[in-house]
């Protein structure tokens, strides 16, 4: 889980962020604030938990075609 754990420990270095068990029951989760924001199942798959103004900011700079 080298790529993975490679992000993890980065994102651990980030002031107010957290490490816990995934709430799914497999993996390790990052928390903000108490609230999951990624978890990490294998060294190539991640859920990533994305707020309604990131999710609006992506749909706005997504090319007309997508």
């Amino acid at each position: 889980m080298a790529s993975a754990r490679r992000a993890l420990e980065d994102l651990m270095t980030w002031p107010g962020l957290s490490a816990a068990p995934a709430r799914c029951g497999t993996g390790t989760a990052v928390l903000a604030d108490g609230a999951e924001i990624v978890h990490f199942h294998s060294e190539r798959q991640a859920d990533l938990y994305l707020g309604r103004l990131a999710i609006e900011r992506l749909h706005e700079e997504a090319p007309a075609a997508c």
